[in-house]
């Protein structure tokens, strides 16, 4: 009953006025120097939850960022590996050699592209 009494107060105020601790004292047939140690025993664990609590948000928070930095990382390798291919690709297309040879090199490195009109590509994996 005491301790019901004591964190139903804390979690009204968690701050304790020298008139609400003489109040609870008196109520709970306690000290007010015990009143006073209780509800900074209890602020203590309750800053020891919320940080528990941040630190979980944060590190879900870094997984995720972390996960999608390393899948930036990976298409960004990929991308550099295909350079050299899109820069021969313009080259063919600028040379004017026929579409069905870019396509078949095209194929060979893995990508496909989409003609919007007879002079452009689109490229895409």
């Amino acid at each position: 009953m005491k301790v019901h009494l004591l964190e139903k107060s804390f979690e009204t105020e968690n701050k304790l006025e020298p008139e609400r601790k003489t109040e609870l004292a008196k109520k709970l047939g306690l000290q007010p120097r015990q009143v006073a140690v209780w509800f900074q025993n209890r602020r203590a664990r309750w800053k020891t939850k919320q940080l528990e609590r941040d630190y979980d948000v944060l590190k879900a928070s870094y997984d995720s960022l972390r996960s999608n930095y390393d899948s930036v990382v990976k298409e960004n390798e990929k991308l550099k590996f295909h350079i050299p291919f899109f820069f021969m690709m313009d080259m063919y297309v600028a040379l004017g050699v026929g579409f069905g040879l870019v396509g078949l090199l095209y194929r060979v490195v893995g990508l496909s592209y989409i003609s919007l009109s007879d002079s452009t590509l689109l490229y895409h994996y």
